[in-house]
């Protein structure tokens, strides 16, 4: 499952283009992203809100909106390498990262938000 998670958000990365080291910010509508959906299930989120940033000192993020299945509890659950073991994949500058900082919430109504953090 790891490498699935990885190997999936790394794939949407490229899908999504490359941010300059100008700090500019990627932004792609309908693009698709590896999540996880409101009960632990890993989903390819398609239809997506993705932004992408990188900085000249190495920093990038990933961010990833989408609908997914909603938690059958009917309440908010949230993800992260704390709560899954599992590491988020984003390309920076200086090339492809693993990353343990990152987090994912999926609302009650299964709106999804992951966000991943390099270095």
């Amino acid at each position: 499952m790891k490498k699935i998670l990885l190997a999936l958000a790394f794939a949407a990365l490229m899908v999504s283009g490359v941010a300059s080291a100008n700090n500019a910010a990627v932004v792609i509508m309908g693009s698709s992203c590896g999540v996880l959906d409101g009960n632990g299930g890993f989903a390819i989120a398609q239809n997506t809100h993705s932004v992408r940033t990188n900085s000249a000192n190495g920093n990038a993020m990933f961010a990833c909106k989408t609908d997914v299945e909603p938690p059958v509890s009917g309440k908010a659950v949230t993800y992260s390498f704390e709560s899954t073991g599992q590491t988020c994949g984003l390309a920076t500058i200086d090339g492809f990262v693993s990353t343990e900082n990152w987090h994912e919430t999926v609302s009650a109504k299964g709106k999804v938000t992951l966000v991943c953090h390099a270095p």
